[in-house]
């Protein structure tokens, strides 16, 4: 195994620190792929445990002038380990709809977590383009996918890109801050 140089060492310390370490830009493109990776599987199994929950953390990589690539973490999925590990829910948000602009129709949402939804059914069909509206005029472009049906409520997966998903994430982490401030 042969043995790291200085600047692939500076280049490693930078990616931890955020300072651009390595002189450069060379090193720092060829290497960028093979560290990003090493980074990015150490950090994926990174989880911060707030009591009975747990904060995952999505990881970007932007590239900077010189060609380095910084880490950038998104807001956190809130990870409810109580039974079992799954997205934390929302119980009855007060606050949010999910309008189908076609029909001009709007139903309940029932709960609501970063990747499902439960709502009243039969005004919205799943598999439409559809607007769930979130406080202060926030509006996040999603499709739904039927996963579960019974005699009034559907339950759906959310399928939306990942600015909307961003959003979503956000407003769920600061409900989860509003319900459980002593965790923070």
């Amino acid at each position: 195994m042969e043995a790291l140089t200085h600047d692939e060492l500076d280049f490693i310390r930078g990616m931890f620190t955020g300072e651009d370490c390595a002189e450069s830009p060379q090193l720092a493109q060829k290497n960028a792929g093979t560290q990003a990776l090493h980074l990015s599987r150490a950090l994926a199994q990174a989880k911060l445990s707030l009591g009975e929950f747990k904060l995952w953390f999505p990881i970007q990589f932007t590239p900077s002038d010189l060609g380095y690539l910084r880490p950038l973490l998104a807001c956190p999925e809130v990870i409810d380990m109580q039974g079992l590990e799954r997205c934390w829910r929302i119980d009855k948000p007060t606050d949010i709809k999910v309008r189908s602009p076609k029909r001009r129709i709007t139903t309940e949402v029932l709960s609501i977590s970063s990747t499902g939804l439960k709502m009243r059914c039969g005004a919205i069909q799943t598999e439409e383009f559809t607007l769930l509206e979130l406080p202060q005029q926030h509006r996040i472009e999603i499709k739904l996918r039927a996963c579960r049906n019974d005699s009034d409520t559907v339950a759906a997966n959310i399928i939306a890109d990942e600015h909307y998903r961003e959003k979503l994430r956000e407003y769920i982490f600061g409900q989860h801050q509003k319900r459980f401030p002593e965790l923070y």
